[in-house]
């Protein structure tokens, strides 16, 4: 894990241990690509956030848990984690996860044809991105919010973002 990324998790919890610290590192480098390790990781994840108490960790495991749900194309399970992390996300300002999870919220609206909600997940997302200076995440909810524009033919506005 980057040492830039391990104080940021240090910073929030003093009591991660090594073996927490390497779960979370090992989700975030094979979320894509290993759903099912991502699944059992953030489900131990959540064991341990739910001993601790921990609003940023249980946060951090039910989004990656929704998202491979998501990739899974499970949505009952994808939505229902969301929503608790969401939930964890809030009570802590855990802003790039707050970005993440309304940006993932975006493209699910996105995939129903629904623009209108999209854009508003969209810019929820982008919200906590900027509150965060969480800038290569605002740079991915701004292609999102162009691929709406230009899905509905808006493709002066699609250029702008």
């Amino acid at each position: 894990m980057e040492d830039a990324l391990r104080e940021e998790y240090y910073e929030l919890t003093q009591s991660y241990t090594e073996d927490v610290l390497a779960m979370i590192s090992k989700i975030e480098e094979f979320h894509f690509s290993n759903t099912s390790e991502t699944r059992l990781l953030s489900e131990q994840l959540i064991k341990i956030g739910q001993e601790l108490k921990d609003d940023y960790l249980l946060g951090f495991a039910y989004y990656y848990l929704a998202e491979a749900h998501f990739i899974e194309n499970r949505h009952r399970d994808f939505n229902d984690n969301l929503i608790i992390g969401l939930e964890h996300q809030l009570r802590v300002d855990a802003y790039k996860l707050l970005a993440k999870s309304y940006n993932i919220l975006g493209i699910v609206a996105t995939y129903a044809s629904n623009s209108s909600i999209a854009m508003d997940y969209y810019l929820m997302g982008l919200r906590y991105a900027t509150q965060g200076n969480e800038h290569y995440m605002a740079g991915i909810i701004h292609s999102n919010m162009a691929n709406v524009y230009r899905t509905v033919g808006e493709i002066e506005k699609a250029i702008t973002y």
